[in-house]
């Protein structure tokens, strides 16, 4: 998802998951665009492995680092919590982050979290996820 992200240079964009893949609403300029990436046409993009060499723009700039290789560690993070239902939300100095996941604690009944990420967390999570696919932990991902 971040390399399709990458690779059309995208000023915002809301990312979500939906039953049969990913919808990723695409704010650029004056355009605005609706496209449906199926799981299938996801697996074909990651097999192929290929990698943009996007322009770092806004808090990408700040992170160092792409959409695609951020995408790669939060997926990491969000595996990790068994999240389901996601929406991720572009905005000016952030992201916002909402998903539904399972707690055993309470009977497993479902819950919410939503968060605001501003570039400390977006950093953090960015610096974890690093570390796991240098430890060759890496899991499916966006």
């Amino acid at each position: 998802m971040g390399t399709y992200l990458d690779t059309h240079g995208t000023e915002a964009f809301t990312l979500l998951e939906v039953p049969d893949g990913f919808t990723v609403v695409i704010e650029a300029s004056d355009d605005r665009s609706v496209v449906h990436l199926g799981r299938q046409e996801i697996a074909g993009r990651m097999k192929e492995g290929k990698r943009s060499r996007a322009s770092l723009e806004g808090i990408w700039r700040e992170l160092g680092t792409t959409r695609s290789e951020f995408l790669e560690a939060l997926g990491i993070e969000l595996e990790k919590r068994q999240a389901y239902n996601l929406l991720i939300d572009r905005l000016d100095d952030g992201l916002v982050v909402s998903y539904s996941f399972l707690d055993p604690l309470r009977g497993y009944s479902w819950n919410k979290s939503v968060s605001v990420l501003r570039v400390p967390e977006l950093r953090e999570i960015l610096e974890r996820g690093r570390q796991e696919i240098r430890g060759g932990k890496r899991r499916w991902l966006f």
